[in-house]
């Protein structure tokens, strides 16, 4: 057996530094895991809809608003693989949007994020902010083919490259 190089007792077994003692306390000193602040969705969010006056997508879903949710998501321990996850699922409808030209065939998956992601938070595996932002966005996204591909897939996939993790 070694010795805790702290207090001098033996330790569990040889190659280790501290008896369990020492261990205990250095684990209780060591810092927590700051969780960031969490906010909810941005003020005015989707009021006005996807695109401006021109038929573009507003500059705030690709910038501030990307980044804002991102940010938020972070910090409510958001995982990027959950975020993945649902990004998939949007991008494997609009690639069946893509192939049919048919936009009535993928309302239903667009429309079945709703209920993922409320299972997602029940099962703790995304936070209910997240829940919030897929409920605003299919609202929108399912008026048409426009809003689904050009709107909710781009500024989807913003939220997602501005995910830090």
């Amino acid at each position: 057996m070694g010795r805790c190089i702290k207090c001098g007792k033996p330790t569990k077994e040889e190659w280790h530094d501290l008896c369990t003692e020492c261990y205990r306390e250095k684990q209780k000193e060591r810092p927590k895991r700051k969780k960031g602040i969490v906010r909810g969705l941005p003020e005015g969010y989707l009021n006005e809809g996807y695109f401006d006056e021109n038929g573009n997508l507003r500059p705030q879903l690709i910038t501030t608003h990307a980044l804002s949710i991102a940010q938020a998501l972070a910090g409510a321990d958001m995982t990027t693989a959950a975020l993945r996850r649902f990004f998939g699922k949007v991008r494997f409808a609009q690639r069946r949007l893509d192939s049919t030209g048919d936009f009535s065939t993928v309302i239903p998956e667009i429309l079945a994020l709703k209920p993922y992601a409320a299972n997602a938070v029940t099962r703790q595996v995304v936070p209910s902010l997240f829940r919030q932002f897929i409920d605003c966005n299919v609202d929108l996204a399912i008026r048409d083919a426009k809003s689904f591909r050009e709107g909710f897939v781009k500024h989807f996939e913003y939220v997602v490259a501005f995910f830090p993790r």
